[in-house]
């Protein structure tokens, strides 16, 4: 099984990004114009960055021996957790995301391993409890 990142997702992640950049945006404006100009246009390219290359290379997938989370583009990520050692999983939810459909959710592991699993449809959530035993 696997799943990628999903415009909903995408329409998700870039809110939460316009909201913070937003509050952020107060404290480089009260410094100065030319501040808050600077911080708005490196936010700007920063999140198109984050949006159009970073998220779609986001995916999971669930093999028969472990449960795979991959991100990155020019270093990639994987973080790998044996499916044997998964012993929980939490669910959190958002106004924001419950209206989109996604949620994020935290995958326990013994020995305190944890696994971020974030803005998945909450449906695919569903089957990959199913298919964990959760």
């Amino acid at each position: 099984m696997e799943w990628k990142s999903t415009p909903a997702a995408a329409r998700a992640a870039a809110l939460w990004y316009i909201l913070l950049g937003l509050f952020l945006a107060a404290f480089a404006f009260w410094q100065s114009l030319t501040a808050g100009i600077a911080f708005a246009a490196v936010w700007l390219l920063l999140g198109l960055w984050l949006l159009l290359a970073v998220l779609p290379t986001w995916r999971v997938r669930l093999t028969p021996r472990e449960l795979e989370v991959s991100v990155g583009v020019l270093f990639p990520i994987l973080h790998r957790m044996p499916r044997l050692t998964v012993c929980g999983l939490q669910r959190v939810t958002t106004p924001v995301l419950r209206r989109a459909g996604l949620c994020l959710a935290w995958v326990h592991g013994a020995g305190g391993q944890t696994c971020l699993l974030p803005l998945l449809p909450a449906e695919d959530l569903d089957a990959l409890c199913r298919a964990l035993g959760l």
